[in-house]
């Protein structure tokens, strides 16, 4: 590898479960030799990359990376306002709510709010990466790609378990029904936990597609609130979506479908009321300029 490629490995051993990395960890990790990773990892320190920690002398990551992460979220305000959207619907049904983006074949999570209740679920802290073809988010911003680019991340980035080639054609099916219906769903710990996601993708380039996610324990929430879940996230979904300029929206689907009916039936019977996705979709509502 490059230094540069080496030195990017290293920022990548950094996750919100690991804040310092120590030399011998990184040399073994990245496959280099100690010496090679001890000279690197100071020189990474001097350019502001990484700090070391006086007494432990392990390295964690440095003002540049902060500065960088900083400059990333000033630029990024799809995110603080997907980020509000899955914050008021987690407190609302007292899930958990997820904001990520796709970097090529994973999902990586941004950000992730805690509804006040039991039912709140943890399945992935910001930083973290997931497969994206096992997750409600991945599946719902790939559905956004082309299939010649899904195909090819299948048989770059994914070794699936058996013939391959049905494994992608599966794939291919599941993305056919999240396109159709606006919306994606999974399942996590056998069955457990169940997640959904709609993805917001800008006309403008420079502001990266994200996935609005919730999950929820499947044997805690009943189906009328499953599908009120699912039309209060498309909801706030279409707003984003209106606001920058994403005129495919599924987002704008999965509000118009037979889920938002069957929720306002379901949730009626269920005496559940559906006002505060409204005042979601104000605020978040407006042209992008």
């Amino acid at each position: 590898m490059s230094s540069l490629e080496k030195a990017l490995a290293i920022l990548d051993l950094y996750s919100s479960q690991v804040a310092e990395v120590g030399v011998s960890e990184a040399a073994r990790q990245i496959n280099i030799p100690k010496s090679s990773a001890s000279r690197l990892m100071a020189a990474m320190a001097q350019q502001g990359m990484l700090e070391m920690e006086a007494e432990t002398r392990r390295y964690r990551p440095g003002f540049l990376a902060f500065r960088l992460g900083s400059l990333y979220q000033s630029h990024t305000s799809l995110v603080d306002l997907a980020d509000q959207s899955v914050g008021e619907l987690a407190e609302r049904f007292g899930i958990t709510g997820y904001v990520s983006l796709l970097d090529k074949s994973n999902v990586v999570v941004l950000r992730m709010r805690h509804g006040k209740s039991p039912l709140r679920t943890i399945i992935s802290e910001p930083g973290s990466y997931e497969v994206a073809f096992d997750t409600a988010a991945g599946r719902a911003l790939l559905a956004r790609v082309d299939e010649t680019t899904v195909r090819s991340l299948i048989s770059s980035h994914y070794q699936p378990a058996g013939n391959r080639r049905a494994r992608g054609n599966d794939f291919l099916k599941i993305l056919e029904k999240v396109r159709s219906r606006g919306w994606a769903e999974a399942d996590h710990y056998d069955g457990q936990i169940g997640a959904i996601a709609a993805a917001v993708v800008p006309d403008d380039k420079k502001v990266r597609p994200v996935a609005l996610s919730l999950s929820f324990p499947r044997a805690s929430v009943d189906r009328a609130r499953q599908l009120l879940m699912v039309a209060e996230l498309g909801r706030c979904a279409a707003a984003l979506s209106h606001r920058f300029d994403d005129d495919c929206s599924m987002g704008r689907q999965a509000t118009g479908g037979a889920a938002v009916n069957d929720a306002r039936t379901a949730s009626a019977g269920a005496g559940l009321k559906t006002g505060r996705s409204a005042s979601i979709g104000r605020r978040a509502g407006g042209r992008h300029e």
